[in-house]
């Protein structure tokens, strides 16, 4: 058979016509190969194509990673803070929905919110006007109010907690004079509704001192009572003290006499039924934040925040996560600010932040931690006398203003959250004196925390993949 040539393509043709790209190549006569010009030719459309889809892939890489660092830039609040280093807080955009719960005469005082496994809410809190301690729940699916105890002017530094099958149990203060020096005493009480009605009784009764301030309750896994609770003697000054029925009796012990300890404790029980109390101290040219645990058997008191000639530590609140880390919110009364602080030692080791410094803000805190061991904070901005709450659900800490009604509102906040993650605030309206309570239905989501290092792997991936095949097919023109 005659081999003829394409002039065109150098290329010789079996069927002796001159084709273009579309038909199969011949051998070259010299050296048995393809024909170079028809492969060139052959190879360019591949070429184009295969080059505008590794363009695709780098584009595509390549917006991935300008939108990863736009979404980092955008979350980013800056390397973690220490000490008294200030978080600058964002805006957040939450739902709430606020009523009034008690309205008559003056009360509201001394709040205290719990949450049942119903979803059903328990406040205890103190009327000023009766000098009664006082109890609202929602429990019937309206809210209802009742006095749980009237003897004496009883009510004041409530604490509520609800054991596991929805009971209640309440720490309060009776306030007493002594009848021979006519000074002011108290007493620590507790009353509970385990019974079916409320009964209530005397834990420690103050005889030459002021007992059962400060106090606040929590429930172990046993549905055993744990009541931190402040003691004080006129010109000796405060202790931490502790009381519990773990062993079926009520047993007192003092945790901390240092001088003027003891005040604003908070106190919550860990998985393994360990006893944690934050609360506050005053002691020689400072004053501090401390802490208490029984978590190594026997207790051990630290100091968590101090500085020389502050007043740190005042409105403690604790609380404790999935994974057994304790979580403190307090105010920092000092030269240096009036701000609303938190304290954790869920890296391992304790760690400060200020969370909000606008204006003097973080009086009567209270925290809770959600399902997703996010950090949630009520206060009292008293700048502008409002309500204003605090999380880092979705990552940064943001705040917001939860109740900015007329007036001074948001005094003595308690904080609860429900199985839904919903919040709930109970509070007092000072001037108004009413008992308040707000919800918020949808806090911040959050971020998940694995988006910040998948995006950016997978569009790596692309980019190596598209550089890959623009190297292999360089490497195959060159052998060409």
């Amino acid at each position: 058979m005659v081999m003829m040539k394409d002039s065109r393509t150098s290329a010789y043709r079996p069927d002796g016509r001159v084709g273009g790209i579309d038909y199969q190549p011949a051998y070259d006569l010299s050296g048995g190969r393809y024909s170079k010009g028809l492969l060139k030719r052959r190879c360019g459309v591949r070429r184009r194509a295969d080059g505008g889809h590794m363009k695709w892939m780098l584009a595509v890489g390549l917006t991935v990673v300008l939108i990863s660092a736009c979404l980092a830039w955008f979350s980013y609040t800056g390397p973690p803070t220490t000490d008294s280093t200030q978080i600058m807080p964002a805006k957040s955009s939450v739902t709430v929905s606020s009523e009034v719960i008690d309205s008559v005469g003056t009360t509201g005082r001394y709040t205290s919110i719990a949450v049942d496994s119903n979803d059903k809410l328990h406040i205890s809190y103190y009327d000023y006007t009766t000098r009664d301690l006082r109890y609202a729940t929602n429990a019937s699916g309206t809210w209802t109010t009742e006095t749980v105890d009237s003897e004496g002017d009883v009510g004041a530094y409530t604490s509520i907690a609800v054991d596991s099958n929805d009971k209640i149990h309440i720490s309060y203060h009776k306030a007493t004079i002594d009848s021979w020096s006519g000074e002011s005493q108290g007493d620590l009480k507790y009353a509970t509704g385990a019974s079916g009605s409320w009964v209530t009784e005397t834990i420690e009764m103050g005889s030459g001192v002021t007992s059962g301030m400060h106090t606040s309750i929590a429930v172990d896994s046993n549905d055993k009572i744990h009541i931190s609770y402040c003691n004080s003697v006129t010109l000796i000054g405060n202790t931490l003290r502790y009381a519990t029925n773990a062993s079926g009796a009520w047993a007192k012990s003092t945790i901390d006499a240092v001088s003027h300890g003891g005040q604003y404790s908070s106190i919550a029980v860990d998985s393994n039924d360990k006893i944690h109390i934050s609360y506050y101290c005053e002691e020689m040219f400072h004053n501090d934040l401390k802490y208490a645990t029984d978590a190594s058997g026997s207790w051990v008191v630290s100091t968590i925040d101090h500085y020389f000639q502050c007043v740190l530590g005042y409105f403690t609140s604790l609380a404790i996560d999935s994974n057994d880390k304790i979580h403190i919110s307090y105010y920092n009364n000092s030269l240096s600010g009036y701000d609303l602080k938190y304290a954790t030692d869920s890296s391992g080791s304790w760690t400060t932040d200020t969370l909000d410094s606008a204006g003097d803000v973080g009086r009567y805190t209270s925290i809770a931690i959600d399902s997703n061991d996010r950090i949630h904070i009520s206060y009292y901005d008293v700048t502008n006398t409002n309500l204003k709450y605090a999380t880092d659900a979705s990552g940064p800490w943001v705040t917001e203003t939860v109740d900015d009604e007329v007036g001074t509102v948001g005094w003595e906040t308690s904080i609860a959250v429900d199985s839904l993650d919903n919040l709930h605030i109970s509070y007092a309206d000072f001037s108004a004196g009413d008992l308040k309570y707000a919800m918020i239905s949808d806090p911040p989501e959050p971020i998940p925390e694995f988006s910040g290092v998948v995006i950016p792997v997978v569009a790596m991936v692309i980019m190596v993949m598209a550089a890959g095949r623009v190297r292999n097919r360089r490497k195959d023109s060159r052998s060409e």
